[in-house]
Order: C-alpha cells, then structure tokens, then sequence
C-alpha cells in the first residue's frame, strides 16, 4: 500500500503568529501560475497552513479531476508552508524519493485517486488523505528503486532548477524591456 511507502505530515501553523517573517507558499493559485510558491510575510495570509519541513511531494485534494502533484525540494533560506488543500506526502525512505513523485503522477494513482471524491461538484469535491493511503501498486526491489532514484533524481532537480532559473529571467525581462523601449538603456 502507498501507506508503507509514504506517510502523510499536516503540522498546522498560523501564519499570522508570525507577522513579519516571510514565508515561502505554496498555495493552488501559485502552483497554476507557475509552479513556483510565492513569498510572502505572514500578516497577509489569513488562515493556518501546513508547514513544510523536509522534501514533499504535495497533491491537491480539491477538485481532483484538475491534478495538481508538486515536488517540494528540501527548503531553503526561508520557512515554508502550504495551503490545507494539499496532502504532504514524505517518504519513509530516501531510496523512494523518485518512484513516489513518479506515482503520484501515474495514470494509475490519478484514476484511483479521483475515484475516492468525496462531496458534489467542483470545488467542493475532494478526496480523503486517509483514504489514499491503502492505495496498492507495485514496489519495485531495492536494486529497481536504486537504479530509478539515480536516473530519474537529477532529473526532478534539474526541472524544479528550470522552473526557478524561468522566474529569475522572466523578472529580468520585465525589469529591462520598459527602460530598453524607453531608450533608458541600450543594449
């Protein structure tokens, strides 16, 4: 079961309690943005959150016919929290870091997953973490996994780099194009 792979974290913070510290959010508007959180300090956000402590991987239960599966990297200067429509996944073990963010983005996972909604339409729809957790699929041997994590590893790292490097460029781009048009700088 996905349960003895994975189990599911939902420590509560109120953002509020810290008012001046900036948090990193990783809330569902932010992920269809860009899937990138967005910073922001704890006075602006309004209800509790699930703090983030170590690698995740955050699948929405809202409205599941949408999927939304994010990988949460180690954080990093700042503190993180997510919204409360996501599950946290965290592995129980390193050595399934890779095939678990590779599940919970199967066709398989997806179907079973959207299978369990519990509510009427829309955004009332969600389906229960508990529920997810008896999930069945196949766990590869050790060898599988070991030889999976190293191949498809770099690869997770090097998308979620991709998406960050796109952040810095775009903000560049939105910084220097008006002084270019204006005449302000030259290239």
């Amino acid at each position: 079961t996905l349960e003895e792979l994975v189990e599911i974290e939902a420590n509560v913070i109120n953002p509020q309690s810290h008012p001046e510290e900036v948090f990193d959010h990783y809330s569902i508007p932010a992920y269809d943005e860009q899937r990138l959180p967005v910073a922001e300090p704890g006075a602006a956000v309004k209800s509790g959150k699930y703090l983030i402590h170590s690698k995740s991987v955050l699948v929405s239960k809202l409205n599941p016919a949408t999927p939304r599966v994010w990988t949460v990297f180690d954080p990093k200067c700042r503190r993180s929290f997510s919204s409360t429509e996501f599950i946290h996944y965290i592995c129980r073990s390193p050595l399934t870091w890779s095939f678990v963010n590779g599940y919970l983005r199967s066709q398989a996972f997806l179907d079973e997953f959207r299978a369990h909604v519990a509510g009427t339409t829309g955004s009332r729809q969600r389906v229960p973490p508990k529920v997810t957790m008896s999930f069945k699929l196949v766990k590869p041997p050790v060898d599988v996994l070991r030889a999976f994590d190293e191949l498809v590893g770099p690869y997770l790292v090097l998308m979620q780099r991709n998406l960050e490097e796109g952040q810095v460029l775009a903000a560049t781009r939105d910084y220097l194009l008006p002084r270019l048009l204006a005449g302000e700088v030259e290239v």
